[in-house]
């Protein structure tokens, strides 16, 4: 497939390239990685999307298969580098063009391909493919989404899933300039953000692991609306901030969360200058926090000694002081 390569559908939304994804996607020569997964190799003439091989048999494999989301970085190398990326493209063209006539066979009421989580990834894939492609069957597709992101029955509410939802329907409602799916989209993220984030910051999600991906969902949810002139009922600067706080005292000494509730215990990216930056680049970078207790209503309480600077330096003496043989890390 050639397909076009330079700009050719409405305003580009970049934004949306990323934008729930896991970073354990990757396809590259045909070489498919779906978090950790073992890897598939590709036919892009013959894709698995009903299931039979290389596909592998597990619902998370299939719903980050079905999201298309592992295309995402095709999208963007080709906006960062037109030629060096014109066969990526190419390839992510093929696949959602693959995916729409897979998807046209498919009963939507019964099949997990069109459950919540995929369907409002994969719509942000396809707003991101608008920008090169102006064919009638991704707009269908792109219709078909939208319809299905604005159904209030099938919405999931105030979550991050639901979140994720409002911000697809915001990107398909920008792209076909349908001011009544941008304010249904806008009024479920005023509402989601004033119920997930309570006037402390802690989240209802019950597990501080959520709590950065609504914290990396509520940053471009206010970007995007500021960009576009429009002024939601929130202060998401104002709960973005809370969040930071939150979850800066979520961080243990290592710069990981601390594993409660369905929380991986991982490095959380934070955004610059705030206390959560602080606490996971343990003091290099980002604001620090004025308390070393933080009690929540929501059941939360989180207590250090400090911030680190009495470990520091301990440490820095500790290793002035220590010969070669007794050396603490590595010279």
């Amino acid at each position: 497939m050639t397909g076009p390569v330079e700009p050719t559908g409405p305003a580009p939304q970049p934004w949306v390239l990323g934008v729930g994804a896991h970073p354990g996607l990757a396809f590259r020569d045909g070489r498919l990685t779906l978090t950790h997964h073992p890897v598939v190799e590709l036919d892009l003439e013959r894709m698995p999307w009903s299931g039979e091989p290389p596909a592998i048999d597990h619902p998370s494999w299939a719903m980050w298969f079905h999201s298309l989301k592992w295309l995402d970085p095709l999208v963007s190398a080709h906006r960062a580098d037109p030629s060096a990326g014109r066969a990526g493209l190419d390839s992510a063209i093929a696949v959602a063009r693959s995916w729409t006539r897979w998807s046209e066979g498919v009963d939507a009421a019964a099949h997990p391909a069109w459950n919540a989580h995929p369907t409002a990834l994969r719509a942000m894939v396809l707003v991101a493919l608008a920008e090169f492609v102006d064919e009638p069957w991704l707009l269908d597709a792109l219709e078909a989404h939208a319809d299905r992101l604005a159904d209030p029955d099938r919405f999931m509410g105030a979550w991050n899933q639901g979140t994720l939802q409002s911000l697809a329907l915001l990107s398909t409602g920008l792209l076909s300039r349908r001011d009544d799916r941008i304010a249904t989209a806008t009024s479920r993220l005023d509402d989601a953000f004033a119920t997930t984030i309570d006037d402390e910051g802690a989240t209802n999600e019950q597990a501080p692991g959520y709590g950065a991906v609504v914290l990396d969902l509520l940053r471009t949810t206010a970007e995007v609306l500021a960009a576009e002139g429009i002024a939601p009922r929130t202060d998401l600067p104002a709960a973005a901030e809370r969040l930071d706080r939150f979850l800066a005292h979520a961080v243990d000494p290592s710069g990981r969360l601390v594993p409660l509730g369905d929380t991986e215990r991982e490095t959380p990216v934070a955004p610059p200058g705030g206390a959560l930056e602080f606490a996971v680049t343990r003091g290099l970078a980002g604001r620090r926090p004025a308390e070393s207790v933080a009690v929540y209503r929501a059941g939360y309480a989180f207590v250090r000694s400090g911030w680190g600077e009495v470990i520091l330096q301990q440490l820095r003496e500790g290793v002035e002081r220590a010969s070669p043989q007794t050396m603490p890390f590595p010279s």
